[in-house]
């Protein structure tokens, strides 16, 4: 014990204690453990998730920057756009730690990018979004300036005292195998996360926040949709029954044959070209068949995947969908201003820009979605196609890959370094397991990111159903009798698979970097089969016996100091890139 405990809490507690900020924000104990184990089992997926943010963030900024720079060249009286455009930037920027998903139902969206009545809403939502981010607090410095002390001094120490000492080489090693931490932890707090998991959800729909919409011609209060923390599809929320012209009432199903019959009797039905009139939603009962835009699991498994889930960690499932939905609102604002800068108002005529008008920029729904140019009650593709989704987002992604396995390796790799050239030099059970722990914290990777695509793709073919339906309101009947084909179910089986065997190696390789460390100061590494590297070496293997500490000293320094060097230099680099990148998110 008292080898152990001095090692355990110079090298291994205070890494331990800055995991707690490590960026969580999840709904349930449960998804925090499992962000925990992700971040630790493969700092590779927390790092690629944070870069993928940052370039998300300066992508954002920069694109409304250029709508805050065409507004403002507009001359002459112009309607007030500065408050919407300022609220959707902070809300597309605030919003990646969550699924999110802009609608045109009743022509919401276009509503609140135009009228001037969502303006109070708009400033309230981007206050909020701003109150509730996590700053730097200081627990936070006090955290990371105790844990980057304490490798310090304990390197000085090392250095000085015990200079060529094997176990002191090696506990530096399992040290430094946590140096990531610093600069990822740092990163995202530059970037900018939400303090708690609903602070996004509860900011777009608090009650107490009045939006208005046009009802024709009149201007009513409502709770907004245009805005929705959710995952899945898009929907439009329209009530409505589908009368069959040889009935008076619609059927309630339970039976397989009587379900098959009313399917049969309903696409006749659609044939023959049966209306839709707007009156409330049936309530069919048989099996199968959803009342809401539900998506069918695979074994009781989400099909959606990690872009479901809330925190940040996950931001990297939600790369297409939040891009997705931030080119919506992008090309909204770009066709408003368009016909701003031709000063045309929503009924086609034009207006004096010499003269300040008291008039405000309004119309009906569907005259509001024509001059956004967005469809109106249609459902908005939350999903895009691969060969649609924009080139920088790709570009974005390998950056982030690269970025990732720069920090992952850059660290694993220095403790690596140390515990390989330290006496006796080979791989052996140290520098063997932490190579085991880099490997698998990139496959974990490798697989959690191949499985975001898997379940964009699945989702991908559930959204070409919907867009099938002439009338969207169909698309739950439809979607209550669609059979996966093979390829489909395929596609679910692969998404989930991956993201399930990423997850389980993630868990295990958490508890085994903390067991190594652990092995590491209560001996176990210790044992004539350890010390010869037996591993590699089989019968050649051999350990110093009569070499002085002294003699170690002239082996060991170069190593030790290329170990550590490389591990810090890599934490400065990718610290100074996670810096730079947010450097004018303050200024906006």
């Amino acid at each position: 014990f008292t080898t152990f405990a001095p090692a355990f809490t110079t090298f291994l507690l205070p890494w331990l204690a800055l995991t707690a900020q490590l960026p969580y924000e999840t709904s349930a104990w449960w998804d925090n453990f499992i962000s925990l184990a992700l971040a630790i089992g493969s700092p590779a997926l927390i790092t690629h998730s944070l870069t993928l943010t940052i370039l998300n963030r300066t992508w954002i900024r920069q694109q409304f920057h250029t709508i805050r720079r065409d507004y403002g060249r507009i001359r002459g009286w112009k309607p007030p756009l500065r408050e919407q455009i300022h609220g959707a930037h902070i809300v597309l920027q605030e919003a990646q730690q969550m699924p999110i998903r802009v609608s045109q139902t009743q022509g919401w969206l276009s509503n609140l990018i135009i009228l001037e009545e969502n303006i109070p809403w708009w400033n309230t939502v981007a206050k909020d979004l701003k109150n509730t981010r996590r700053g730097v607090t200081f627990s936070l410095v006090a955290q990371v300036v105790a844990a980057a002390l304490a490798w310090v001094f304990t390197l000085i120490i090392s250095f000085v005292g015990d200079l060529g000492s094997g176990t002191t080489g090696l506990q530096i090693a399992t040290g430094s195998v946590w140096l990531w931490m610093i600069p990822v932890i740092w990163g995202w707090i530059v970037v900018g996360t939400q303090e708690g998991p609903d602070s996004i959800d509860k900011a777009l729909n608090d009650g107490n926040k009045q939006t208005f919409r046009m009802n024709g011609d009149d201007l009513i209060e409502e709770r907004q949709q245009g805005i929705l923390a959710q995952s899945g599809l898009n929907s439009i929320q329209i009530a409505h029954r589908k009368r069959l012209s040889s009935l008076s009432k619609p059927y309630v199903r339970k039976s397989k044959s009587q379900r098959d019959t009313y399917l049969q009797e309903r696409q006749t039905c659609d044939r023959a070209g049966s209306t839709s009139e707007t009156v409330v939603l049936i309530e069919d009962t048989f099996d199968g068949y959803m009342d809401k835009e539900e998506i069918p699991t695979l074994l009781g498994f989400d099909i959606r995947g990690d872009e479901a889930r809330q925190g940040p960690i996950y931001n990297h499932a939600r790369v297409f969908t939040w891009s997705q939905s931030a080119r919506t609102f992008i090309h909204g604002f770009k066709s408003t201003l368009e016909k701003v800068r031709d000063y045309q108002d929503c009924q086609g005529a034009y207006w004096d820009p010499r003269l300040r008008s008291e008039r405000k920029l309004s119309g009906t729904t569907a005259e509001l979605a024509a001059y956004t140019a967005l469809p109106l009650n249609r459902p908005i593709d939350a999903y895009s196609e691969f060969h649609k989704v924009q080139p920088h987002v790709w570009w974005y992604i390998i950056v982030a890959g690269c970025v990732s396995m720069f920090v992952q390796w850059g660290t694993t790799g220095s403790a690596i370094l140390i515990a390989y050239l330290t006496p006796t030099v080979g791989l052996g059970c140290r520098s063997g397991g932490l190579l085991l722990y880099g490997v698998i914290a990139t496959i974990v990777w490798l697989l959690l990111v191949a499985s975001a695509l898997f379940s964009h793709r699945a989702m991908l073919i559930y959204q070409e159903i919907q867009s099938k339906c002439e009338d969207p309101g169909r698309f739950q009947s439809r979607l209550g009798y669609y059979q996966r084909s093979s390829h489909h179910t395929f596609i679910c089986a692969l998404a989930i698979g991956t993201r399930l065997f990423g997850k389980t190696l993630a868990i295990v390789n958490t508890v085994w970097i903390i067991t190594a460390d652990l092995f590491e100061y209560v001996g176990v590494y210790d044992t004539c089969w350890c010390q010869t590297i037996s591993t590699t070496k089989g019968s050649k293997g051999w350990v110093v016996i009569f070499k002085s500490v002294q003699d170690l000293a002239k082996v060991t320094l170069s190593a030790w100091c290329a170990g550590i060097v490389l591990g810090v230099v890599v934490c400065l680099v990718a610290l100074a890139f996670f810096l730079l990148s947010c450097r004018d998110d303050g200024n906006e």
